[in-house]
């Protein structure tokens, strides 16, 4: 009599089979709570930005919104916030607003905030965490690309005739698109 102790090659390719059915079922799914979790800090983190941005408000005129980038900063809300933001993001203040110390870019993992349109368009600053505009082109008014914007919270500050007449919060997609918009301040 024979005394088989293993497994045939048949029963083998069985298992291996329903093994690699559940694997291309199961991992998907997971893939796509990845992306959804993304979304979700994505969207966490702009109502925190947008937080800050409407607590410090009140402290300039709508003329002193938005002005041009400046390192040292120019006395404007842009220039401000730029700052304010990159003080959180260097853990040496703790962000209230998001419950954590760090505004962080979900797809490129960047903690950059950005206030100048020419870095974004050079490439040097892609996919940053947040970028401060009043640029039409990035406001999805104009024609302005988004590839480099990707996961980024955007503060569109809409100037007319010197005077900020409103603040959009959004930020880009992974494909590329615009979220709805958050809010307008």
């Amino acid at each position: 009599m024979k005394n088989n102790k293993g497994f045939s090659l048949i029963e083998l390719i069985v298992v291996i089979a329903i093994m690699a059915v559940l694997i291309g079922v199961i991992v998907p799914q997971f893939l796509g709570y990845s992306d959804k979790t993304k979304e979700s800090v994505l969207k966490y983190n702009t109502r925190g930005v947008m937080q800050i941005v409407s607590v410090h408000t009140v402290d300039y005129p709508r003329t002193s919104w938005y002005g041009d980038w400046d390192d040292d900063g120019d006395g404007t809300l842009n220039n401000f916030l730029e700052q304010k933001l990159e003080v959180i993001n260097s853990g040496q203040e703790v962000n209230k607003y998001t419950n954590n110390s760090n505004i962080v870019n979900p797809y490129s993992g960047k903690l950059s905030i950005l206030d100048y349109d020419r870095t974004l368009s050079s490439g040097d600053g892609h996919c940053p965490a947040v970028f401060l505009t009043a640029n039409n082109n990035y406001s999805y008014g104009g024609s302005g690309g988004t590839s480099n914007l990707i996961g980024t919270i955007v503060v569109y500050f809409k100037v007319v005739d010197g005077e900020t007449e409103e603040i959009e919060f959004y930020y880009i997609k992974e494909d590329g698109s615009k979220s709805d918009y958050l809010e307008k301040l």
